[in-house]
């Protein structure tokens, strides 16, 4: 209700369409929604990582077939140029630049966090994807 109410400040009407996370998934792979809470995130903290997956036009999680020519160059280009590198962040960054301009889109943030909260759990280690390897912990 919350991202409604401040659409509507921004003058979009949307109405809310409950439904299960499998139906939405389907949906929007078929390429099916106008509009969605985008809920994908990568397992690597990496903005290469996540423009190969997401925002090229044969990326697996394209779902809006976003094209943009030369944001595509430099996304192929950031992704294959060493991590790190200044001309890397200064590709990433001007895809950002182009995407942000061509697209309505609202970034919203939650922090996803897995803790080990008791003393006689060992083994926890903490990995980006936040999926903790079970077969590695044991309770002392």
């Amino acid at each position: 209700m919350l991202i409604k109410e401040s659409l509507a400040q921004l003058g979009i009407k949307v109405g809310i369409q409950k439904m299960s996370i499998g139906q939405k998934r389907s949906l929007m792979t078929q390429k099916q929604v106008d509009m969605a809470v985008y809920d994908w995130r990568p397992w690597v903290p990496d903005a290469g990582y996540f423009i190969y997956w997401n925002w090229l036009p044969d990326s697996f999680t394209n779902y809006w077939n976003y094209v943009n020519p030369e944001a595509q160059t430099l996304g192929n280009e950031a992704i294959t140029t060493a991590v790190g590198s200044p001309e890397r962040q200064a590709k990433l960054r001007r895809f950002q630049e182009i995407v942000n301009g061509d697209i309505g889109l609202v970034p919203l943030f939650t922090q996803f966090d897995n803790i080990a909260m008791r003393e006689h759990v060992q083994g926890y280690v903490y990995y980006p994807d936040t999926v903790p390897v079970l077969a590695k912990m044991s309770l002392a």
